[in-house]
């Protein structure tokens, strides 16, 4: 299978790291690393689409955390981070059930609080437009029908997540209970997807009960 070199992926990341670190988020030297290591990679396996993408939900959970311990109870963290653990083990299932390892959680050792809560929400901007390319780059890939519908779901809620932080940039920060939904089941708008299909296996409708949006 065709990849491109680690030097070369190195040497990309060192600029990325730099360019994130410089905006409030450090990433460690290890690269690659969620979806700023899904960008780098040319050709990829399901194993690392699943690594990436909970690598990338690690990094999500442990900023919003170390935003609540500094600023306290933000209620649009307060929310968010709560569907963290949601995605996180919706991925968590995915990986064990194909027999995949499941990665170390890190991403305590590598956040680095931003300067003030207002570059926070403009931090979250940027990493939830990468989170949503990482995931617009994976559904380009042929995916079996759990891993695709998870994918579809997280960055749906990605999306919600993205138009929180914008909100807040702009100074309208609501409640935010408008992003928690239910995976595979259909929002109140109208959006998101039902679960309960006859055809889906044990862990297709195991995941569509599980709770929560990015």
């Amino acid at each position: 299978m065709k990849r491109i070199t680690k030097l070369s992926m190195l040497m990309a990341a060192a600029v990325i790291t730099g360019s994130i670190a410089t905006s409030g988020v450090a990433m460690a030297a290890e690269i690659p690393f969620g979806s700023s290591g899904a960008a780098l990679d040319q050709e990829l396996t399901v194993e690392e689409m699943l690594t990436y993408a909970i690598e990338d939900e690690y990094m999500a959970q442990g900023e919003y955390n170390a935003i609540l311990d500094e600023y306290g109870a933000v209620n649009i963290y307060n929310n968010i981070v709560k569907a963290e653990k949601f995605h996180i083990e919706a991925l968590t299932s995915l990986l064990v059930a194909k027999g995949l390892t499941v990665p170390v959680n890190d991403a305590e050792t590598r956040v680095v609080l931003p300067e003030s809560l207002q570059k926070s929400y403009e931090i979250g901007i940027e990493a939830e437009i990468n989170n949503i390319k990482m995931y617009e780059q994976f559904l380009k890939e042929d995916l079996s029908a759990d891993v695709r519908y998870v994918f579809e779901n997280l960055m749906k809620a990605s999306k919600n997540h993205l138009k929180a932080f914008e909100n807040a940039v702009d100074g309208n920060i609501g409640s935010g209970n408008g992003t928690n939904a239910k995976i595979g089941q259909q929002n109140k708008d109208g959006s998101g997807l039902k679960g309960g299909n006859s055809g889906r296996t044990g862990l297709y409708q195991h995941l569509c009960n599980r709770n929560g949006t990015r």
